[in-house]
């Protein structure tokens, strides 16, 4: 997505405690093997001021060619978590669209042409226990961890210079373009540390898992874009779940609604393509972003938690400890509960390291550690070797279920969910988005619904007009079509954005005017979190009804209740504000009655 660039002054000062922007980090990756980010998943979970940060690895290609490092502000502890944590959360937390066609007064109706039950869930996919305390000096490098958890092996060190973290990271193996330099750079200028990870020897790429990361940190969440930079994709979608006592917000970027109108609902009620309808919302958002130039996130989701809907099934492996040999031990793991995990595999070849050179299917590591175990011991394990069932269970055990129990604690131990989500484009990845908490701001539904009630005139029961009941609350007419269904304007000729806003950290949205962005984006890019946000708890609680924001309601007929069809899915520049639109004219509500009769289609709206 290419914006047009706005200068930007600074001219106020920030509402928050002013500090340099923090930074948060990114893929690094062997120039001849690109590892290409087609989007980012985060979750951070907030207490005080320790932080857990767990970020969905998306790659493919040879394993030596993996490398991944993140800047974090201190010392961190390094494990991994489990894809099942992003799986769940995009289950309870995607965005949901429904049209719902209501039934009519003394049985109004359409004439024909039924619409068709259809569905438009919007796919989050986006067709998109190591050593403390190690002491090491590299010549200015200072090596403060290492170890290997999971699939992994990493580093934690910290330099002098840029300059020479850069050269640390390339005789290293973790060789990055020129152009990361500048932003290694930055990072090492802030004090912090970093955190060095490779897949381990021979394992695929196909086992990558999440990593976590625990530290401590004033700036609360910080989702990695400067150094994603060197490797994202145009339009990246971005996403970020953050998990604390409030919903979060984001300090140093603008905050836009979308215009529900800009999406096509009636081609989707009539069973257009899914993916043409996730499409649509993801473009939406996109355009919407352009208003805070790159700069801006859509809130997708915030609500205060039953940790129960969230809780993670653990892996049953009860059996395995029992297995009275290696050959029934196998039997069992083909046909357990997570037996084809790539965590598994891990786990076995750690127990049981293969030796390069075996013959035929017994250097294949599926088959050794599997049906073949007792057939190709000899080649891999000295004559010494017992098999030990106890021993291989608990360890598949602790590498499955410990990441799903600790995803599970996060949830039993933060009451509140925001899912905060954007696209961005490499060129744009200039500010690393910062996250507080602003405890005043309502809950925000993932469910929009469009509620349609045909109406009739002079005794007929032919609709000639609809009802429109929008999911933020306003209220207007559409006409109809040849057949007396519903017929909306064209979604593409609606603007994209709804409001563009400034979120601070108490108080309702600040709502300002795309034109004066110049003028605010300067002093948002020196917002920091203030002490002790993360430590409120919740106390907005009206629920939002689509898109996070309730208009102003124009009512011109009382509502007529009946049968449904769903499609379900998954200020200005001076801080004085201002509202979109609307008007308190008395005539206004009869002439828009008036049109809409004469089937002049969706005729006005008003907003407060």
């Amino acid at each position: 997505m290419k914006r047009q660039g706005l200068v930007g002054a600074a001219l106020a000062a920030s509402l928050f405690v002013a500090k340099a922007a923090s930074a948060c980090g990114g893929f690094f990756c062997q120039p001849e093997q690109p590892v290409e980010q087609a989007g980012e998943q985060i979750v951070f979970a907030v207490d005080g001021t320790t932080v857990t940060t767990i970020v969905q690895v998306q790659y493919e290609g040879p394993s030596e060619a993996f490398s991944w490092v993140l800047p974090v502000p201190s010392k961190p502890s390094v494990g991994v978590s489990t894809d099942e944590l992003f799986t769940r959360l995009r289950q309870v937390t995607d965005p949901a669209f429904r049209l719902e066609i209501l039934e009519g007064e003394d049985g109004c109706r359409a004439r024909g042409c039924e619409i068709s039950d259809a569905s438009f869930a919007v796919d989050a996919s986006e067709a998109t226990d190591g050593t403390d305390g190690v002491d090491g000096v590299d010549g200015g490098v200072d090596i403060l961890d290492q170890g290997a958890v999971g699939p992994y092996d990493y580093t934690v060190i910290e330099a002098d210079t840029g300059d020479l973290l850069y050269t640390w990271l390339d005789d290293n193996g973790y060789d990055q373009p020129p152009e990361a330099k500048a932003e290694i750079t930055h990072y090492v200028n802030q004090k912090f540390v970093f955190v060095a990870v490779k897949l381990q020897k021979d394992v695929g790429a196909g086992s990558v898992v999440p990593i976590s990361l625990t530290y401590e940190s004033s700036t609360f969440a910080c989702v990695p874009l400067r150094l994603t930079s060197i490797a994202a994709t145009p339009d990246m979608p971005v996403r970020a779940w953050v998990l604390a006592k409030a919903r979060a917000v984001p300090v140093n970027y603008f905050h836009a609604t979308v215009n529900a109108r800009a999406l096509p609902w009636m081609s989707c009620a009539r069973g257009s393509a899914t993916w043409g309808c996730d499409q649509a919302y993801w473009d939406l958002v996109s355009r919407a972003s352009d208003a805070g130039e790159g700069r801006t996130f859509v809130t997708e989701y915030a609500r205060t938690v039953d940790p129960t809907g969230f809780q993670l099934p653990l892996f049953s492996l009860n059996e395995l400890s029992t297995a009275s040999d290696a050959e029934y031990f196998f039997s069992l793991l083909s046909v357990a509960d997570g037996g084809t995990a790539p965590q598994v595999l891990e786990t076995l070849s750690a127990l049981m390291p293969m030796k390069p050179g075996a013959p035929g299917e017994c250097a294949n590591s599926s088959q050794f550690y599997g049906p073949l175990f007792e057939e190709c011991r000899s080649h891999h394990l000295s004559p010494e070797f017992v098999f030990d069932s106890g021993k291989a269970a608990a360890a598949i055990e602790t590498a499955l279920n410990e990441p799903i129990r600790a995803a599970n604690t996060l949830f039993e131990t933060h009451s509140y969910i925001t899912r905060l989500y954007t696209r961005i484009s490499p060129d744009e990845m200039t500010l690393d988005p910062l996250f507080s908490f602003n405890a005043d701001l309502p809950d925000v539904s993932n469910v929009h619904t469009l509620r349609l009630t045909p109406e009739c005139a002079g005794g007929s029961k032919d609709a000639i007009r609809y009802r429109a009941e929008w999911p933020t609350g306003e209220v207007d007419y559409t006409a109809t079509d040849r057949c007396g269904e519903p017929e909306l304007p064209p979604s593409f000729q609606q603007p994209a954005l709804g409001d563009l806003q400034i979120l601070t950290e108490s108080g309702p949205a600040e709502i300002i005017r795309p034109d004066a962005v110049p003028s605010r984006i300067a002093a948002l890019e020196g917002r920091a979190p203030s002490p002790g946000k993360s430590t409120v708890v919740q106390t907005g609680t009206a629920r939002a009804s689509g898109f996070d924001t309730i208009s102003g309601t124009l009512s011109l007929a009382p509502a007529v209740g009946g049968s449904d069809i769903d499609w379900s899915s998954g200020g200005d520049g001076n801080g004085t504000g201002c509202s979109l639109g609307g008007s308190s004219s008395p005539w206004l509500p009869l002439l828009l009655s008036l049109l809409a009769l004469l089937g002049a289609g969706t005729v006005g709206r008003a907003r407060r």
